[in-house]
């Protein structure tokens, strides 16, 4: 007798817009959901017209509450939350639902930056996440983490099980290779790039530490490298220090803002760059130096959080906050092709190791088994 599919119901906001860790995370597992017969995808959005692709869409009636994350997931949350047509209910963006529910919940966590770096996350934010993410968590039958090093931060901070936590590890988009096209030179002169340069994508905000790898590339500079600086990100929260060092830089000329930057031409930039730089102090996963390396360019990133779990030995590790440290590296990455060469192969090698599909099945191997506890309770009682 066949069986019938889970279903399960996605916040999938997050997936909409101009895509970046979280976006693309959900992005891939609403995709490849949708392709996987043991499950019946339903889209939860907060408004008509958003849908993404061929899936099934709900929209609960939140009125205004639809005006902010923080009031719409919650308000979502309740009116799903005692569906007997629904096996599990997923939120993959971290926003706090807080509800307990009926059905069965599963959350994905990123990252805790808004409690581990409260002054980089909007006083708000970070007001939600000290206020309500513990009792999300709780709530949850099961927690996805995207690290090892996002796992400890939960654990430690929630005083949860270290069986409810299950790590998953994200990928880079297959469009992310080191083969050129004919498209490549016309995608770096529309946004007015030109080689050589190093690379550094990601938001612009404190944590990052993109000051840091300004002062790094100025030593670079004094040293007679005749490569640019390319930032490629949006502006995040808290600037101000990245402002300060960016108006007092003394080759101004030489440092390149693209703003965000989209999937298409993001493996270009890669894949051009003689080195991709991510001095940041704290990340959740670290999806950039993953592309980097799936593009075969070298990769020097800085050695906290989860970091060191995506890179492994395949690129450079610096100590966080060491800017003599990090142009050091730097310098001995571009004035050596063998170190390049070797850095290029050994990344490749390691992004091979992470893929979306796996991201999927390992998903849904979580919803059967929270399924299957709640099935067993139910029974019990």
């Amino acid at each position: 007798m066949k069986r019938k599919p889970i279903r399960v119901a996605v916040f999938a906001d997050s997936a909409i817009g101009d895509r970046t860790g979280i976006g693309n995370y959900t992005s891939h597992l609403l995709s490849g959901l949708s392709s996987v017969p043991e499950v019946e995808l339903i889209e939860i959005l907060p408004h008509q017209g958003m849908e993404l692709q061929h899936r099934n869409a709900e929209y609960p009636r939140c009125g205004p509450f639809r005006r902010s994350v923080y009031s719409w997931y919650p308000c979502s949350m309740w009116q799903l939350g005692n569906r007997q047509d629904l096996n599990i209910i997923h939120n993959p963006a971290q926003v706090p639902g807080f509800f307990q529910t009926q059905v069965p919940q599963v959350l994905t966590i990123h990252d805790l930056v808004p409690l581990i770096y409260p002054k980089e996350s909007k006083k708000s934010r970070t007001l939600v996440y000290r206020l309500l993410l513990g009792a999300s968590i709780r709530a949850a039958g099961r927690i996805i983490t995207v690290s090892e090093n996002t796992k400890k931060d939960v654990i430690r901070r929630f005083g949860i099980s270290d069986s409810k936590v299950v790590v998953i590890p994200l990928a880079a988009n297959s469009s992310y290779r080191p083969q050129a096209t004919e498209d490549d030179k016309e995608v770096l002169k529309c946004l007015g790039i030109k080689e050589p340069y190093i690379l550094y994508v990601g938001t612009i905000e404190g944590r990052k530490n993109v000051d840091l790898l300004l002062k790094a590339f100025s030593s670079l500079l004094d040293q007679g490298f005749q490569h640019s600086l390319v930032l490629a990100g949006k502006r995040g929260w808290r600037t101000a220090r990245f402002d300060r060092a960016l108006s007092g830089f003394k080759d101004r000329s030489r440092v390149q803002l693209t703003g965000y930057v989209d999937d298409n031409a993001l493996p270009v930039l890669y894949r051009h760059a003689d080195v991709f730089a991510y001095p940041s102090l704290y990340e959740g996963f670290g999806l950039p130096p993953l592309e980097a390396m799936a593009c075969g360019t070298p990769v020097v990133c800085s050695s906290s959080s989860s970091l060191p779990e995506v890179v492994g030995d395949a690129g450079i590790l610096v100590k966080p906050g060491d800017a003599d440290m990090l142009a050091q590296t730097l310098a001995q990455v571009l004035s050596s092709v063998n170190l390049r060469e070797s850095l290029s192969l050994r990344g490749r090698e390691r992004a091979s190791k992470f893929s979306w599909k796996k991201m999927v099945e390992s998903t849904v191997s979580v919803y059967k088994d929270v399924a299957k506890e709640n099935l067993l309770q139910g029974s019990q009682i």
